[in-house]
């Protein structure tokens, strides 16, 4: 059997032809599941018109939400396979025949189909020329350009309980999303040459209203390349720090197992050092620009990283060090959507040239970050912070706030709703010394 899902929101213009042409398919082993998501139309009253025991009726009220709506959907249905309706197209009479048969044979995860694009009175306006082979599919759509019309496709019900249907936090192109992860699954894919559909477009339908960021969803799936930079500032960093420090700071820079990364260097002291020129690293850009403090470095530097192109840039200390894991860590967390991701860290102190381990920090239990954040306990390791972008487009440090800017920050953005992470990996070896102490005392 196969369930065709249909999310409806105030689709009462095209909905009893969209309906009717399901239940006009030559293959009648069918159940059609009706979501209604928060529509206020005549759409309710259409759907009582249709006497088939092959409808079921869902009215989740003003839940809206085209895939929270689909979600739900999926854990009502019956059937081995999947279909999805929308409530301005119209399916051919033997659609589901044709996809049948080739279901029959075993070889396919998802069968869709060829389509032709129509108007509001279902004249044929256009066909886009959709690849037909799994290989081409598979190519063309992890490029950028999605090949699996939504509502042509049928699909094996494991599959999509498999990936936890659609990604309730994407609109518009949840569909895509979709078919992405079940490539990433290594799902077989066909399209059948013959146009089963008429893809209905009109002034409000998605297609002609909205444009999306495809690159998110390549992004998200690992199938476009992300820009990475790490951002490091200092004040006359030769005349405070020992050049042991130095050196391994920047060791555990060059030494991440992570390596398609840019490094931008700030020198905002009266001198000229630079790590990227003494060590020779070419993959950098530096500036030489006296500031006030500390605020405007960080400030200058992480913009000029972002405004470079970077999608996520990491923090640093040039005192402190850092496991050559730590870019890999964080980068999975960023991409799962964290806006500001930090880790767990280690005190450490010399001793007789030697680095030893003062105190651990853990502090990644669940629940907690938010909490301890509001109630003035800074539990974000600033020198292994790395920020999105989304999060730094709408958030700066205020110089006003020093010495407790990082933690200012924070707080503001917990009311902007931004989302924190931990990684519980001590990531960061975050070193105590005398001019640090000095300053914090003198603060």
């Amino acid at each position: 059997m196969v369930s065709i899902l249909l999310a409806v929101y105030n689709g009462e213009k095209y909905l009893r032809r969209s309906i009717e042409s399901v239940l006009n398919q030559t293959y009648k082993d069918f159940e059609l599941l009706i979501g209604f998501n928060g529509t206020i139309d005549n759409s309710k009253e259409i759907v009582k018109e249709f006497d088939d025991e092959r409808i079921r009726i869902f009215d989740y009220g003003l839940d809206a939400g085209k895939s929270k709506t689909l979600n739900k959907l999926l854990k009502e249905a019956k059937g081995e396979w999947l279909a999805i309706q929308d409530d301005d197209d119209v399916w051919l009479p033997k659609k589901l025949e044709i996809q049948i048969e080739l279901a029959n044979t075993g070889l396919y995860d998802v069968i869709g189909s060829r389509i032709f694009y129509c108007d509001e009175l279902e004249k044929i306006t256009g066909q886009p020329n959709l690849s037909l082979e799994h290989e081409e599919i598979l190519r063309l759509s992890m490029s950028g350009v999605n090949q699996v019309a939504n509502t042509s496709a049928i699909f094996k019900k494991e599959i999509a309980e498999e990936v936890n249907g659609w990604d309730e936090s994407i609109v518009g192109i949840e569909d895509y999303d979709f078919w992405l992860k079940l490539m990433k699954k290594s799902c077989k894919f066909i399209n059948d040459k013959k146009q089963l559909v008429l893809h209905r477009i009109h002034n409000k339908s998605n297609f002609n209203t909205k444009k999306y960021d495809i690159n998110f969803l390549l992004k998200k799936h690992d199938l476009c390349k992300y820009k990475i930079g790490i951002v490091i500032f200092h004040k006359n960093a030769k005349k405070i720090y020992n050049d042991r420090w130095l050196l391994k700071f920047f060791d555990s820079i060059v030494s991440q197992t992570y390596k398609d990364y840019f490094i931008y260097e700030l020198n905002y002291g009266d001198d000229n050092y630079s790590f990227l020129g003494d060590y020779h690293f070419e993959n950098g850009k530096f500036y030489k620009i006296e500031m006030d403090n500390h605020a405007q470095a960080m400030n200058y530097i992480i913009e000029e990283a972002f405004k470079d192109g970077c999608d996520f840039v990491f923090n640093t200390n040039v005192d402190d060090y850092y496991q050559e894991n730590r870019i890999e860590r964080q980068f999975e967390k960023l991409k799962e959507g964290y806006d500001i991701v930090s880790s767990n860290f280690s005190h450490i102190k010399e001793n007789n040239y030697e680095d030893e381990s003062v105190k651990d920090f853990l502090m990644t239990k669940k629940g907690e970050i938010i909490e301890n954040l509001r109630v003035g306990h800074n539990v974000i390791a600033h020198p292994c912070v790395a920020y999105s972008k989304n999060f730094w487009d709408n958030n700066k440090y205020n110089e006003e706030d020093i010495p407790m800017e990082d933690l200012k920050l924070w707080q503001d953005s917990i009311e902007k709703g931004f989302k924190f992470y931990i990684c519980e990996d001590i990531l960061l070896y975050y070193r105590i010394h005398e001019n640090q102490v000095t300053k914090l005392i003198k603060n």
